[in-house]
């Protein structure tokens, strides 16, 4: 967080600040450019920012026109962005605000939580229920043959992440219903034995960003016990999920050395200094490139494949 005027402090938030001083270029009518890393706003300057100011920015990115016409004869429509793109601008700029809790009322309090931005939203979000706004980039679920065709897609590249690492990664988001940011931050002491089933791992999912509690994180089983029950196409996969654990582990100093036979090839991608489960060092945004070669390699290798 960086200091202003007043002793109040600025909020900081990596995600939050392009589109925040992309606004302000515009709100200052592009006068003037900000440096992202090393730009900040006072609190004066942020109370100048009205409901008005925000619904002409909203109507620009929507629109492309920040006085838009939509009264016949209709000359805009919003097909450059989309209502949840909207909605994702105004939570950023809401974060940034020094009343961010506050309803806006008789010109005090959050700018985004006003008539004027609301009712822009939901103007976008009726053109896109009649076909008439920003094309859907909606993706359907993963079916269950989509998802083994991805695992033999993968397992057909050359190299031990295309072949072992995204295969595993995948696997353990697909067993513990998980997203794969969760699955990217998994340290490689999470998983643990089970005390009934030798057959079986448990581990806690509590990097989920829907955990507020630690009684809502219980030991959940990993994949070993869907061994039993899987069919043979399951269970070749599922036994990756093993291979990519135990090659890992076996690279990682005294306390998990142990009798593998896995070639020096295998755990050349993994340094002594590895924290996650998927990731090959220490480094805090080792996860976040994690998630970035994964999508890279599934675009790739899998979803814009004709064989796919």
């Amino acid at each position: 967080m960086v200091a202003t005027d007043n002793g109040w402090l600025m909020p900081h938030k990596e995600v939050c600040h392009p589109h925040l001083f992309h606004f302000m270029e515009f709100f200052h009518r592009c006068s003037a450019t900000y440096d992202i890393p090393t730009s900040h706003f006072s609190r004066a300057e942020l109370l100048l920012i009205e409901p008005t100011d925000i619904q002409r920015y909203f109507a620009l990115q929507a629109y492309n026109d920040p006085d838009y016409n939509i009264n016949p004869p209709v000359s805009h429509w919003p097909i450059f962005c989309s209502a949840t793109n909207l909605e994702s601008i105004k939570n950023t700029l809401s974060f940034c605000t020094s009343h961010r809790t506050v309803p806006w009322c008789n010109g005090q309090g959050n700018p985004t939580k006003s008539a004027e931005v609301n009712d822009i939203i939901k103007e976008v979000r009726k053109f896109e229920v009649h076909s008439e706004g920003c094309p859907s980039s909606a993706k359907h679920p993963l079916r269950g043959n989509e998802f083994v065709k991805s695992l033999q897609l993968l397992r057909a590249q050359p190299g031990f992440d295309c072949k072992h690492k995204y295969p595993s990664l995948q696997l353990w988001q697909h067993t513990l219903i998980d997203r794969l940011d969760d699955c990217a931050h998994f340290e490689i002491d999470d998983p643990r034995g089970h005390a009934q089933f030798e057959f079986a791992l448990k581990t806690k999912v509590r990097w989920s960003k829907n955990i507020m509690e630690e009684r809502c994180c219980p030991d959940q089983v990993c994949a070993y016990v869907f061994l039993l029950f899987s069919s043979p196409v399951y269970v070749h996969f599922l036994t990756q999920i093993l291979f990519h654990t135990v090659t890992h582990m076996s690279s990682l100093g005294p306390w998990t050395q142990r009798p593998v036979c896995f070639s020096t090839w295998e755990c050349a991608w993994r340094s002594a200094c590895a924290l996650h489960l998927f990731t090959p060092d220490a480094d805090a945004k080792a996860p976040n490139r994690l998630k970035s070669n994964h999508r890279n390699n599934l675009d790739g290798h899998v979803l814009h494949v004709e064989e796919f």
